[in-house]
C-alpha cells in the first residue's frame, strides 16, 4: 500500500514503539556522498543529490544541513549508497533516491524525489544496505527488499532471482532486536542477542569461518556469542558482544578491520579489536571503522588519504589499528560515508571530516577537512 507521506497510515501504531536498531546511527546517517541527521524530530540532508537522495524534491547538490519537508517527528534515519530511508514517531517509513533495484520497497523501480510511505508496519528500526533496505516491525519481524543478486535480502531463493520491490519477510517467525545492511550482504540480531548473516561471503563478510560458501540466500548463524550492535558495509562486518569487546571479521583492504593484519588479509570469523571491553557504538564503510567506546571519545581505522581519520592535515596515511579522532567532544553517535565521517555529542548538530567533493561535510563549501568541523 503507498500513501501519501503526510497522510498517517492506517497500519500505524500509537505513539512510538521505540528505536530497538542497536546501530548507534538512529539519529544520524551517512551514504556514500551524502548525510542525513535528526534535529529534535526535524531531518536535514546535504551532500549528493543526483537521484534525489536528500529528499528535497530536487536533484541539487546542497553543501549545507537543509530540512526535509515540514515533517517534525522523524525518530531514524539510515543512509544507503544513493538512497534514504526515516522512520516516523508513528511507526511509519518513508524512502527516497535512488530506485534503480526496488531499495525503496515501493514496488516499482522509479526513483523518488522527496520522502514517500511504504506500506506494512508498524516499524521500530530501519537500516538502508547500498542498494537494499531493511526494517523491523513491531512484532520483531524482519522485512528486506531491493537488490538481490547476492542474496542479500534473504529470501532462501536460487542464485539469479530478481530483486525484491516490495518489504519481503525474513525468516519468518523469528523475533530480531536490529539489522544491518551492507552492499552485498545483511547482518541481524536476534531478540536473544544471536548474530545471524546472509547474502555475499566472498571475503568472509557474514563471519562463518573458514572453508564455507562465497554466497548464502537465508540467515546463517554467525558464532555463538550474544551481540549488541553490528554494522555490516562491502566487505567487512563489526559488532560488539554483550560483553562490551568489539569484532571485526571480513576483508582487510586499508587496515578497516583495526587488527594490525596486513593489506588484503581475510578475516573469517568475528575477532576481537584490542583487549577493551566498554565499547558502546561502532559504525562500518568501505574502507574504514569507527567505534566510540565508554569514555565517549571516538576512535577510527582504515582509510585516511581524505582525511577521515580525523588526525590532521599532517597525518593522512592510513591505521589498520584504532586511532583517536583529534577532538574534546563527548561522542554519542558516528556514521561513515565511502570517504567521509560524521559524528555527533548532542541530540543537535553534528561534525563532519574527510571528503567534501559533494558537500557531504555540511560546511557550506567543497573543500576538505581534516578534523571534525561543526556543520552549519
Amino acid at each position: 500500500m503507498l500513501t501519501d507521506p503526510e497522510t498517517p497510515s492506517p497500519d500505524a501504531g500509537a505513539g512510538d514503539a521505540g528505536v530497538r536498531i542497536g546501530s548507534g546511527r538512529s539519529g544520524l546517517a551517512s551514504g556514500s556522498g551524502h548525510t542525513c541527521r535528526l534535529d529534535v524530530g526535524i531531518l536535514l540532508c546535504w551532500g549528493a543529490n543526483r537521484f534525489g537522495q536528500l529528499g528535497l524534491g530536487t536533484t541539487e547538490t546542497v553543501d549545507v544541513p537543509t530540512p526535509v519537508g515540514e515533517v517534525t517527528d522523524w525518530v531514524e534515519v539510515a543512509a544507503g549508497d544513493q538512497h534514504t530511508c526515516a522512520r516516523r514517531a508513528d511507526g511509519t517509513i518513508s524512502c527516497w533516491g535512488s530506485n534503480e533495484s526496488g531499495q525503496l520497497g515501493l514496488g516499482d523501480r522509479d526513483d523518488r524525489l522527496r520522502p514517500t510511505r511504504i506500506g506494512g508496519g508498524p516499524w521500530t528500526a530501519v537500516t538502508a544496505g547500498g542498494f537494499h533496505t531493511c526494517a523491523i516491525d513491531a512484532a520483531g519481524a524482519l522485512f528486506c527488499w531491493g537488490r538481490n543478486f547476492e542474496g542479500q535480502v534473504g529470501q532462501g531463493d536460487l542464485f539469479g532471482a530478481p530483486d525484491v520491490l516490495a518489504p519481503a519477510p525474513v525468516a519468518e517467525g523469528t523475533a530480531f532486536a536490529s539489522v544491518s545492511g551492507g552492499d552485498g550482504h545483511t547482518c541481524a540480531i536476534r531478540d536473544d542477542g544471536i548474530l545471524l548473516c546472509w547474502g555475499r561471503n566472498d571475503r568472509s563478510q557474514c563471519g562463518l569461518g573458514p572453508g564455507v560458501e562465497i554466497q548464502y540466500r537465508a540467515p546463517q548463524q554467525t558464532g555463538d556469542a550474544a551481540w549488541t550492535q553490528v554494522a555490516a558495509t562491502q566487505h567487512h562486518t563489526c559488532g560488539i558482544r554483550d560483553d562490551g569487546v568489539l569484532l571485526c571479521w571480513g576483508l582487510d583492504t586499508h587496515g578497516e578491520l583495526a587488527l594490525g593484519v596486513p593489506e588484503d588479509t581475510v578475516v573469517d570469523a568475528p575477532t576481537a579489536v584490542g583487549a577493551r571491553d566498554d565499547w558502546r557504538v561502532v559504525d562500518t564503510h568501505w574502507f574504514g571503522t569507527c567505534a566510540i567506546g565508554g569514555d565517549d571519545a571516538l576512535w577510527c581505522a582504515g582509510r585516511g588519504i581524505e582525511g577521515q581519520l580525523g588526525q590532521g592535515e599532517d597525518d593522512l596515511s592510513p591505521s589498520s589499528r584504532l586511532v583517536q579522532v583529534t577532538s574534546g567532544e563527548r561522542w554519542e553517535r558516528v556514521a561513515l560515508g565511502r570517504f567521509h565521517v560524521c559524528a555527533q555529542a548532542g541530540e543537535t548538530g553534528a561534525h563532519c571530516w574527510g571528503d567534501n567533493e559533494a558537500g557531504q561535510l555540511g560546511v557550506g563549501d567543497r573543500a576538505r577537512r581534516y578534523l571534525p568541523t561543526p556543520t552549519r
